[in-house]
């Protein structure tokens, strides 16, 4: 059972730091009729969409803590 653990930190770890692979948004590309688009474009993208997601997380992440917060505590009304 230990060595699941260490495994499965260990791929924890690889997570956090990816980006969207390029192919992911070449596929996005073409299906939404953008054909061809250069490998700087798809890189460029792959960076950007990976911050905005990021972003959104952990907007979305504090937004619920305050919330179950609030909830909890009725002296923050």
């Amino acid at each position: 059972m230990a060595g699941k653990d260490k495994d499965h930190t260990k791929d924890s770890k690889v997570a956090a730091g990816s980006n969207i692979p390029h192919e992911s948004i070449r596929a996005y590309g073409e299906s939404v009729g953008i054909a061809n688009l250069p490998d700087e474009a798809t890189s460029f993208l792959s960076e950007q969409v990976t911050y905005c997601l990021k972003i959104v997380l952990q907007v979305c992440n504090h937004s619920i803590i305050q919330i179950c917060v609030a909830f909890i505590d009725p002296s923050v009304y």
